[in-house]
């Protein structure tokens, strides 16, 4: 278990070893690294995750670019999508990421670095990030709708001491529907919004979201449509954990419009405590930050 109120503070602040640290945030499409440093974060570089080419792939561009950026890295965090276990990586969506089943990406980045590597789910490591930004004290989720569909937890204790701070898989719920059971990201994600665009003449999301925001009628409640499962698990999950706080980011999340009809979903329910939901303030930064919070994690530190 991690208390975030001790991570977020010590940071990657004061790292006296040969070449210092790097994170990373890999997302299915896209993978951002950056050096972490006492003032903040050095501004991160952007590349293209080769998600769809499997995961050895994903491996050698992933060390590429943390060798191209800090040839000598003293210790590397990496947040990353999926169910990660033990430096262990899952993605059970294999149209986004195929191959990835229990790959031990921890270790074949300690080999191929030579360094100490920590792996954790890149929503977790948002979820941290995010709640070292808003300084909140009460119980905190992060939700990301992208590619795929995240979520973070912080649990703060109420008493002072330790605290829990975890994935929560939203994505990964099943949902009953007329066709049988299905994942709320094949429903509810960017690549599921994508494909319902294709199958209903739109060119792309991109395109779907715009006509909505002109006053499609039909874009809209296509979009309304495919959130609804998604802010029905949202609440499945705030309600009995009293969460009143529920940040939205990633791609498709950062949409005015998805925060508007999630909202309103939220709003509808029968459920008489609603959380408040509203963006990041870090932004695409949020991952970056929080793998940057677990640095007592990779040095051993308290």
């Amino acid at each position: 278990m991690i208390d975030p109120a001790s991570a977020v503070k010590g940071g990657w602040a004061g790292a006296g070893l040969s070449g210092g640290p790097v994170v990373l945030d890999v997302g299915a499409t896209t993978t951002r690294v950056t050096i972490p440093r006492e003032d903040g974060l050095q501004p991160p570089r952007y590349s293209r995750t080769p998600a769809l080419q499997g995961p050895e792939a994903v491996t050698r561009h992933l060390a590429t670019e943390i060798l191209s950026l800090n040839p000598r890295p003293s210790r590397v965090g990496v947040a990353i999508f999926g169910f990660v276990e033990d430096g262990h990586v899952t993605a059970l969506d294999t149209s986004i990421a195929p191959g990835w089943q229990q790959f031990p990406l921890q270790c074949r980045l300690e080999e191929a670095l030579r360094c100490p590597v920590q792996v954790v789910n890149d929503a977790h490591a948002a979820a941290l990030g995010e709640y070292q930004a808003l300084g909140v004290t009460e119980n905190f989720l992060y939700v990301t709708v992208s590619t795929g569909i995240g979520g973070g937890l912080v649990l703060p204790s109420r008493t002072g001491g330790a605290a829990y701070s975890g994935p929560a898989e939203l994505g990964y719920v099943p949902v009953l529907t007329p066709q049988g059971q299905q994942l709320v990201e094949y429903l509810s994600s960017g690549s599921a919004l994508s494909r319902l665009a294709g199958e209903q003449g739109y060119r792309d999301v991109q395109q779907l979201y715009r006509a909505a925001e002109a006053g499609d009628a039909q874009a809209e409640g296509l979009i309304r449509a495919a959130l609804a499962p998604l802010a029905e698990k949202v609440l499945g999950l705030t309600a009995p954990l009293s969460i009143r706080r529920v940040a939205l980011g990633g791609g498709v999340g950062f949409r005015p419009l998805s925060l508007k009809i999630l909202t309103q979903h939220l709003q509808a329910s029968l459920c008489p405590v609603k959380p408040i939901l509203q963006h990041a303030v870090l932004g695409d930064s949020a991952g970056l930050a929080g793998m940057a919070s677990l640095t007592p994690l990779l040095s051993g530190e308290a």
